[in-house]
């Protein structure tokens, strides 16, 4: 069984995108929507509604926004790397701002890599088949992003 892919996004529209790309690229791992990092953190701890691991295991990696309500991308990726059990996730940042500083943020976060969101759907169904190409074809995942 393939380990979902969490998308940490609170835009609709967005969300409605990355769906469409996925499924254009033939991307096979199931999508776990969250609406903020509150959210992601409350799905990793298995707190709630996520605490059926076999309902909802641990990503092989996190697609996360930048900006955010409650808790936003890279108070996120702070909290992700600080927590033993999941400091070692593939942590994805894709956010529409192009901004330097929002992007040096990000890194000092923690993040494994920074994209810019793609306004055009066939350049984000591009942006998902190169993410599946290298990090799903390519990559080899710690522990923690392995099924059991």
């Amino acid at each position: 069984m393939l380990q979902p892919i969490m998308l940490v996004d609170d835009d609709d529209n967005d969300i409605l995108l990355m769906r469409h790309a996925f499924a254009s690229a033939d991307l096979q791992n199931p999508l776990a929507i969250l609406r903020d990092g509150e959210e992601a953190i409350h799905y990793l701890e298995g707190a709630g509604q996520f605490c059926d691991r076999s309902r909802h295991p641990i990503p092989c990696m996190i697609l996360v926004d930048f900006k955010m309500p409650k808790v936003d991308g890279i108070e996120l990726t702070q909290w992700i790397r600080r927590n033993p059990l999941f400091k070692k996730l593939i942590v994805i940042m894709i956010s529409s701002s192009g901004l330097h500083a929002d992007i040096e943020g990000a890194y000092e976060a923690g993040v494994n890599c920074y994209l810019t969101k793609p306004h055009d759907l066939d350049d984000r169904i591009a942006l998902i088949r190169s993410l599946k190409s290298w990090w799903l074809d390519r990559v080899e995942f710690p522990s923690v992003c392995q099924s059991s």
